[in-house]
């Protein structure tokens, strides 16, 4: 499942866990340096709370923004 997940992000990419996964993980190291992706685990939650959270998502009630810019205005 973790690898379905790195698949569907992009570049700069974050992925996040909810609630204890088990006592180990298995993630390709490979596409973390290649991809600056990022891996957010939570301590806290449980399966109930991310359906509550996926079920937020699809109502539309979960916003990001994106703020697109040029390289050459980065500091």
């Amino acid at each position: 499942m973790i690898s379905l997940g790195f698949s569907l992000l992009a570049p700069g990419g974050h992925y996040s866990s909810v609630g204890l996964v088990g006592d180990n993980i298995n993630l390709p190291l490979f596409p973390f340096v290649a991809r600056e992706y990022t891996y957010h685990g939570s301590f806290w939650g449980n399966y109930n709370d991310l359906s509550e959270v996926m079920a937020l998502a699809e109502q539309g009630k979960i916003r990001h923004t994106l703020k697109l810019g040029k390289l050459e205005n980065v500091n």
